[in-house]
């Protein structure tokens, strides 16, 4: 646990009284730390210096997850779109890599799961009328991975596991996992293969990281379509110059794709970080219909300043209109970890950005509908999403530099996140990394239930997973088989609340309840003993009743 009075670990806190007080003479205390303000000095001065470590996190009593503590530089809720919850995926203090969504409006975690061992491209994704938490999960190796991709509904059991099933693939990789209206899923694969590369330099037998996507029917598992990029791209493209780089298990990655989309023609968008192009390819044959930006650019740029085409190592391209005429991308300008990532050292054309484009196929001109620049400045060397909002704003995720922000249509700040210092951006490997954020409504019901600790006279009870809890009810008794409600109802406050627990005699256990914003209840945790803190009854689950009237199954 963290002192909520001092940020640091209990058993090291001078304070260690004073937070026991604060949970005696309250009925409720938020048991999360705080996220830090930028507006309070002392403590930007300490994030910065590292005296919370390369990525603050925090742990709890009622729940062996660790969350994450930002620095919050700036929120203006009022101000920003729609969407109840924040998807994306890190690994926090030590634990693996694993999907993180956030409540918007506070940013305290609701629900984060470790044994996943991924969460890479975690998004909400329809499929049938019905919305799923979809992500990948698997080994992830530097610049690529090696998996399946996962597809939860609001319940959390695995409805499907989406991989490649080609015998020259080895699973999907971490950088996409595009869900379509034709019931399919489209998944990125890297896979090694000796090939020529006398054209640009390289031996006969060279070890080359080839790309491919396949479209792959959900239902079935089996693929519609298969794409090589070696059969429609020349080497002689890529702006990543030939060498055996040892830091990614030896071979040469040229093409780098890290994104795909199809369209309503069932034509594909793809990026590919390494030739600095966004392509259309045929659904029919797989040709390259068209190249925007790259060395063999089809399209007439009518930005002024070259915007439009002279992106350059970028990630995460989509069609982002009715019309399908605009698209949005993340603009890295850079591809070796090479500046600070506060300061943009090389000048503003060195920072990245994420870039709004309107096309017009007929004439093939493009042109710079916004680009959105970073508020300090930022050169991210590695991945990087972006996400079209509802009135014409942006969700960005700044990649390598451990941030995330939200822009109004008018280009206005109105949420601004830090993970980590910015001195864990220039390498890379420490800290956190924000690839892909989302913002998007979201409702899930566990089958699990409420979990419950107690300490010094507080109950702590959270409920991993369970976006929908509002208040939390305090029932007791005088044993498990006799606990009624005690008209003891606390709003929830963060991933894990604190509850006064008075200790009487006559009633020395104790249960908790989540109710939603209209007093139905949720679900229960486990009844425990407010004296020892032993678990009397396991968690219980749904009640049939409660669940038919919450949502599907």
């Amino acid at each position: 646990m963290i002192c909520i009075c001092c940020k640091a670990g209990m058993k090291h806190c001078l304070n260690t009284l004073l937070c026991m007080w604060y949970c005696l003479v309250t009925s409720v205390a938020v048991a999360d730390v705080p996220h830090h303000s930028v507006a309070d000095e002392n403590s930007v001065r300490l994030w910065e210096s590292g005296v919370f470590g390369p990525q603050q996190n925090q742990t709890f009593l009622s729940s062996d997850v660790r969350a994450p503590v930002f620095m919050v530089h700036k929120f203006e809720l009022d101000q920003t779109a729609p969407g109840s919850h924040i998807y994306l995926s890190f690994p926090v203090g030590g634990q693996l890599q694993s999907p993180v969504i956030l409540s918007a409006r506070d940013r305290s975690v609701v629900y984060i799961d470790p044994s996943w061992n991924g969460g890479g491209a975690l998004d909400y994704q329809p499929y049938h009328s019905q919305n799923f938490l979809t992500f990948w999960t698997g080994k992830g190796h530097i610049c690529w991975g090696t998996g399946g991709c996962i597809l939860l509904n609001d319940h959390y059991p695995i409805f499907k596991n989406i991989t490649s099933n080609h015998a020259d693939f080895i699973g999907a990789d971490n950088h996409e996992f595009q869900l379509t209206s034709d019931g399919t899923a489209l998944i990125n694969i890297f896979y090694k293969v000796n090939m020529s590369a006398t054209a640009v330099g390289g031996p006969e037998d060279a070890l080359i990281h080839n790309n491919a996507f396949q479209e792959i029917d959900i239902e079935t598992g089996e693929p519609r379509f298969t794409w090589i990029a070696s059969d429609h791209f020349t080497f002689d493209e890529s702006f990543n110059e030939f060498a055996d780089d040892p830091a990614i298990g030896g071979g040469w990655d040229w093409f780098h794709m890290n994104s795909i989309q199809k369209t309503p023609g069932g034509n594909y968008l793809i990026s590919a970080r390494h030739l600095c192009v966004l392509a259309l390819i045929s659904g029919e044959d797989g040709r390259v219909l068209w190249r925007l930006g790259g060395k063999h650019n089809d399209f007439l740029d009518l930005s002024g300043d070259g915007s439009a085409t002279g992106f350059c190592f970028q990630h995460h391209a989509r069609f982002v209109t009715d019309s399908w005429d605009e698209i949005t991308l993340f603009d890295n300008r850079a591809m070796r970890s090479t500046a600070a990532a506060a300061a943009a050292a090389a000048g503003e054309q060195a920072c990245s950005r994420a870039l709004r484009l309107r096309l017009d196929l007929d004439a093939m001109t493009a042109d710079l509908v916004h680009g959105w620049a970073h508020p300090l400045g930022v050169q991210a060397w590695a991945q990087g999403g972006v996400q079209a909002l509802p009135g014409g704003g942006a969700m960005i995720g700044w990649g390598k530099v451990p941030s995330f922000t939200e822009f109004t249509a008018a280009g206005d700040t109105v949420l601004e996140v830090q993970l980590s210092p910015w001195d864990t951006a220039a390498g890379g490997r420490h800290g956190s990394s924000v690839y892909r954020v989302y913002k998007h409504d979201y409702k899930a019901y566990p089958p699990w239930g409420p979990s419950v600790a107690v300490k010094d006279g507080c109950v702590y009870v959270s409920w991993n997973g369970a976006t929908e809890v509002d208040t939390w009810e305090v029932l007791r008794g005088s044993d498990p088989g006799n606990v009624t409600s005690q008209g003891v109802r606390v709003p929830r406050a963060g991933f894990e609340t604190a509850i006064r627990i008075p200790q009487t005699e006559d009633l020395p256990v104790v249960q908790i309840a989540a109710r939603d914003k209209d007093g139905n209840v949720l679900g229960h945790a486990g009844v425990v003993d407010a004296r020892t803190g032993d678990k009397l009854s396991p968690n219980i689950q749904f009640r049939s009743l409660e669940r038919t009237r919450l949502g599907p199954q």
